[in-house]
């Protein structure tokens, strides 16, 4: 497999199995002592990555409770409209009185 394949087939890959590779790399690597400034940067890289992948998580999640909040709201000034059209519908008194 060469330079392209790989970094293509680990951009198909979803974060948490970024972050896991990542880690796995890290822990192949500290048992090298050559390899171990290297293995601290490929460390803070899965740290940074799983913070990151966190924050999106809490984002996501505010956003889904934002929309839902506000569903109840659009749905409820939709019927309001409903009802001022047929309001504004409405003829004016009856006939009979005028």
């Amino acid at each position: 497999m060469n330079a392209s394949e790989e970094q293509a087939d680990l951009s198909r890959k979803s974060v948490p199995e970024l972050i896991k590779h990542l880690w796995d790399l890290h822990f192949a690597m500290a048992l090298d002592p050559a390899l171990a400034s290297s293995a601290a940067h490929v460390k803070e890289a899965a740290l940074t990555l799983e913070h990151i992948r966190r924050i999106a998580f809490e984002i996501s999640q505010e956003e889904k409770q934002r929309k839902q909040r506000r569903a109840p709201k659009s749905k409820q000034c939709q019927k309001d409209t409903a009802n001022l059209n047929w309001l504004r519908a409405a003829k004016a008194g009856s006939d009979l009185k005028h």
